[in-house]
C-alpha cells in the first residue's frame, strides 16, 4: 500500500488520547456531530496548517487529494494511528474529506 504521509493533518491531535483532561472533555460530549467535527478542524487544524508556507501547503493538500482518490486507502488506520482524543466519525474517510474541503476553500480564496 502506498502511503501519502497524510498523518500531518492529524498532528494537532497527536497523542492527545493520553491527555486525561482533553479526553474527558471529548468523552463528556459523547458522539460528535458532523458540525462538531468541522469546528474541531477549523479550531485546531487550520491555524496549524496555515503555519506552513504556500508550497508545503499545496504539496500536502495534493497528497491528501491523492489519498482520497484511492478506493482502498485505510483512513481509519490513519486516523487512529495518532491517538486523537476523540473517536473517528462513522466513516473516517469523511473526516479527511472535511479537512480537504476546509483547507481548499481557504486556499482557493
Amino acid at each position: 500500500m502506498i502511503r501519502y504521509d497524510i498523518d500531518v493533518f492529524m498532528d494537532p491531535w497527536a497523542g492527545l488520547a493520553d491527555d486525561d483532561e482533553i479526553s474527558a472533555y471529548y468523552n463528556s460530549i459523547g458522539t460528535l456531530s458532523d458540525d462538531q467535527y468541522l469546528e474541531i478542524i477549523k479550531k485546531d487544524l487550520l491555524p496549524y496548517f496555515n503555519s506552513f508556507n504556500t508550497n508545503i501547503r499545496r504539496e500536502l493538500l495534493n497528497k491528501l487529494l491523492h489519498a482520497l482518490n484511492m478506493p482502498n486507502y485505510n483512513f481509519e488506520r490513519e486516523f487512529n494511528s495518532v491517538l486523537p482524543p476523540f473517536p473517528p466519525p462513522q466513516d473516517p474517510r469523511q473526516f479527511f474529506i472535511w479537512i480537504y474541503e476546509q483547507i481548499s476553500e481557504r486556499e482557493d480564496a
